[in-house]
């Protein structure tokens, strides 16, 4: 099964096609938003023309790690680092945090480490938070993306 941008493209047209015309598509405008868990400050998300291949290059580690040789903490932090650099990329307009952590179970679940989606859906708020806060740069910080992901793996 390929994890690849197509993959991540289809999977916010599916959750976003009926809202969105440009569902499925990556977005071409700069990014920025004040973040309240940065107060105020903005999370350096990639430049349009550097999205795919910002994807690209964190997607290719995601397929390349050995999943089942790692325990289930050490899963959590190396699948939090992979997936905060995804979401930084922040591939489309709206929706990214949906379709992310959708591609997150989705991969997860076909890397044998399934994770539990209740868990991270009643937790969207926290989800996102602690995503912005793993997408600081030097300033980034990944115990409670962890701390989730972590629980979400033991749970699932």
């Amino acid at each position: 099964m390929e994890f690849g941008l197509p993959r991540l493209l289809a999977i916010h047209k599916h959750i976003f096609g009926d809202i969105y015309e440009w569902a499925g598509t990556i977005r071409t405008i700069p990014m920025v938003k004040g973040e309240r868990v940065l107060d105020g400050d903005t999370v350096r998300y990639s430049q349009p023309d550097d999205i795919e291949h910002d994807c690209a290059e964190v997607l290719k580690k995601l397929n390349d790690t050995k999943w089942s040789a790692l325990g289930v903490h050490e899963t959590a932090e190396t699948f939090t680092r992979l997936i905060a650099v995804l979401w930084q990329a922040h591939p489309f307009r709206e929706g990214n945090t949906r379709t992310v952590i959708t591609f997150a179970t989705q991969f997860a679940e076909a890397h044998g480490f399934r994770m539990d989606k209740t868990l991270l859906k009643d937790s969207a708020a926290y989800v996102r938070d602690a995503l912005v806060k793993a997408s600081d740069g030097q300033y980034s910080e990944y115990e409670y993306l962890v701390k989730i992901f972590e629980d979400a793996i033991r749970r699932g």
